[in-house]
């Protein structure tokens, strides 16, 4: 086991990057863009005169490595002992085009970026100097992530760091020692000790990063409009389905209350329900899934596809027939993931940002005050009153309760 003694990092200064070549990136006129509606997004964006030399690799190599901002709320890492230590590479293994060959979107990311400015984020779990040496929080949380876009589970994801093929790649991209990588279980501390809040902040450093390379407009990119309303958004959601198997589909937050508290919501729809006399209702409602106790029920009746031929009217047939054919939809027990995507007209596609995280049930007329309470701090967000500071806690207030 080797120990790497990972300096103290003091606050960086805001990236300020006026000289990016991405602040330059054109828009098509209104015109081209009416005339181009049919053309799909990759070959829309040939069209535009300078995109490829922007875009091409000798172009991009002169900015590397692409540096991230670090949000203004998090502490700074203090210096400790650890068993790894993640350090940016140049990709100097890219030479040649056949080197190219085999590589993923994430084996290209882990060259193009700089995840240092991570660090404090991700560590903010190590309380002490005290205990033995940690893995570099950086060296872990870029394994998770490479697991994600991978579909790997924990044992595949040690299969592969262990491969004497691709694994000693990884590793030295990770900052990982090939001879002392972690343990099943310490991937699985380490992502449970690390709240949900610290990834969206590592979200938010890569997007401020692209933000000040001008990668992600802070203006609206549409051709004629004003700079001052900001950028466009728009909003999506997906269903996600709760771990534990729906018991009961009235289950709410009253299920997990004390027992003379509980309202059972399926009585008062004229259901079987749960009296909670018993003992298995002693903590909470028998019925409920302690698992996923915001997991809520939806007859989902929303699509993004196009709807099918309607159904033609009959002269003379009763309303009632037609108020009894089943509305189209889908049960689900679980949780909506709400997500904004911003808009960029330059290069024909959206930047996401992720939003809340509710029940399935919940209406999406959250998303509107949550936009709103959120525009005051991020001046590139509609309605945002005037040009502000950087923000503060740009994420703070993107949770609708």
């Amino acid at each position: 086991m080797t120990l790497i003694w990972i300096p103290t990092m003091e606050r960086p200064a805001p990236l300020v990057l006026p000289d990016s070549p991405f602040h330059a990136l054109p828009t098509m006129s209104r015109a081209d863009l009416v005339t181009t509606r049919e053309v799909a997004a990759a070959e829309r964006r040939a069209l535009l005169p300078t995109f490829v030399q922007a875009f091409a690799w000798e172009a991009v190599c002169p900015l590397l490595p692409l540096r991230l901002e670090l949000p203004p709320t998090v502490p700074i890492w203090r210096a400790r002992t650890c068993r790894s230590h993640y350090v940016w590479l140049p990709p100097e293994d890219l030479q040649a085009p056949e080197a190219w060959q085999g590589l993923d979107n994430f084996d290209l990311v882990l060259r193009l970026f700089d995840f240092s400015a991570w660090r404090p984020i991700l560590g903010q779990r190590f309380s002490s100097n005290l205990g033995p040496p940690p893995f570099d929080p950086v060296s872990l949380g870029l394994a998770w992530l490479m697991a994600r876009w991978r579909k790997w589970d924990w044992p595949t994801l040690l299969t592969e760091l262990h491969s004497p093929e691709r694994g000693r790649g990884d590793c030295l991209r990770l900052g990982l020692d090939p001879e002392d990588i972690p343990a099943e279980s310490t991937f699985r501390c380490a992502l449970s000790n690390t709240p949900p809040e610290w990834l969206l902040l590592c979200e938010d450093s890569l997007l401020l990063g692209l933000m000040a390379y001008g990668l992600v407009p802070t203006a609206s990119t549409f051709p004629g409009d004003s700079p001052q309303p900001g950028v466009s958004i728009a909003t999506d959601s997906q269903l996600v389905a709760a771990r534990s198997h729906m018991l009961c589909r009235f289950q709410n937050s009253r299920c997990f209350l004390s027992p003379g508290q509980r309202h059972c919501a399926a009585r008062e729809e004229g259901k079987e329900g749960c009296a909670c006399d018993t003992e298995a209702c002693a903590v909470h409602c028998r019925l409920a899934t302690a698992r996923d106790p915001e997991a809520a029920f939806v007859f989902y009746t929303g699509s993004n596809q196009p709807t099918s031929t309607p159904v033609p009217v009959v002269p003379g047939a009763s309303t009632e027939a037609a108020s009894a054919t089943p509305a189209r939809g889908k049960p689900h027990f679980g949780y909506k993931s709400k997500g904004f995507n911003l808009i960029d007209d330059r290069l024909f596609t959206y930047w996401p940002i992720s939003g809340p995280f509710v029940p399935a049930n919940r209406n999406d007329t959250c998303t509107a005050p949550q936009v709103q309470v959120s525009s005051s701090n991020h001046p590139w967000l509609p309605g945002a009153p005037a040009p502000l500071s950087p923000p503060q806690d740009w994420r703070s207030h993107r949770r609708c309760g």
